[in-house]
């Protein structure tokens, strides 16, 4: 059985903006990804923290459609805005390009309208098309959007092929390696986390495309944790889910406002922290590595005064340590305010 779809996530980083400044712009598609993540309900053994938090933090729509039930037209269709039923491709098998030679792709759009354009992963059918884009991981010019992933040797590992009827990528196993061993969506994730991080003189419109819970299900062990083994059918199952938990961590590593490092550069001087919601938050220094450094509790509707330099970055947590959010300190005017949810 193959399970089709895309998840597709923009989010739209709009932090500290002027009225003329343009948006920056975080898209974010999941690959065969159905409801079973925990926003839409629908399987009661999946774990998608970062879906959820995603999801309480945005508009979801619970009643979307793709644009046909294929990868190929799916994808052409969103990054074109032409329906299969008006450009003729329907099949995974067509050339986008033979199809459509002169459609001007969503990146290009954006690029041609003063953004910076980049992106990773398999955003189109296992082609990059590099003309669209300014920038991309890996390179555009080889026209291949995979990096390295670590696939065993001997496959398939799990379940044998049967004929010519059944789907040669459908395989899972718990791999003895961490995700960055792994690689595939663990390089993508980071290259665009990277992106994220760095100074940009232009808006971005960055695109990333996380495989898993594409087939093979091959993810690292760890993601099988939570889930227990029984016959083969639920096996298969199994995998799944553990592709959608490998997935999720995935999207936890671009989805969430990246925080920088510290910068400190000035004299010292005291700023108030204000936690106006019913919960103790935990304060955290950015160090210049860029490692969260605890300075304690502020408890729930109280102020905690804390001395600060100009460009330090202080992060907040909650009681489960997820970012809730950042500040960065400009100068003596600056506001540290935890509004109430």
């Amino acid at each position: 059985m193959r399970m089709l779809g895309t998840f597709i996530a923009v989010l739209l980083l709009v932090a500290q903006m002027q009225a003329a400044d343009r948006p920056k712009v975080l898209f974010i598609a999941v690959d065969d990804l159905n409801d079973w993540i925990s926003p839409l309900g629908g399987h009661p053994q999946t774990k998608t923290p970062h879906f959820e938090r995603l999801a309480k933090q945005s508009m979801l729509f619970t009643n979307a459609y793709c644009a046909a039930p294929s990868c190929n037209p799916s994808r052409t269709a969103i990054f074109t805005g032409i329906p299969p039923h008006r450009s003729g491709l329907y099949d995974n098998r067509q050339k986008m390009r033979e199809v459509l030679p002169d459609a001007e792709l969503l990146p290009k759009y954006f690029s041609r309208h003063g953004y910076w354009s980049a992106g990773s992963g398999k955003l189109l059918h296992y082609f990059i098309d590099a003309p669209s884009w300014d920038d991309y991981f890996p390179a555009k010019d080889k026209e291949d959007p995979f990096p390295f992933i670590f696939y065993p040797k001997q496959r398939p590992v799990s379940l044998p092929v049967s004929g010519p009827w059944q789907y040669v990528e459908t395989d899972w196993a718990a791999l003895d390696v961490t995700a960055e061993q792994f690689g595939g969506d663990w390089l993508v994730t980071k290259w665009i986390g990277e992106q994220l991080q760095r100074e940009h003189d232009k808006a971005f419109f960055l695109a990333c495309d996380i495989y898993r819970p594409h087939e093979p299900w091959f993810v690292p062990k760890q993601y099988f944790e939570h889930i227990q083994k029984q016959n083969q059918w639920k096996q298969g199952v199994q995998a799944y889910l553990a592709s959608i938990h490998f997935a999720d961590a995935m999207l936890g590593r671009v989805s969430s406002n990246p925080v920088p490092a510290s910068k400190p550069d000035g004299t010292t001087f005291e700023i108030v922290f204000i936690n106006q919601t019913v919960k103790p938050v935990e304060l955290c220094w950015m160090d210049p590595q860029g490692n969260a450094k605890s300075y304690g509790q502020i408890k729930p509707k109280t102020e905690q005064r804390q001395q600060t330099r100009p460009g330090a970055v202080w992060l907040i947590r909650d009681d489960s340590q997820q970012p809730l959010g950042h500040f960065q300190v400009g100068d003596r005017t600056a506001k540290a305010i935890i509004p109430a949810p």
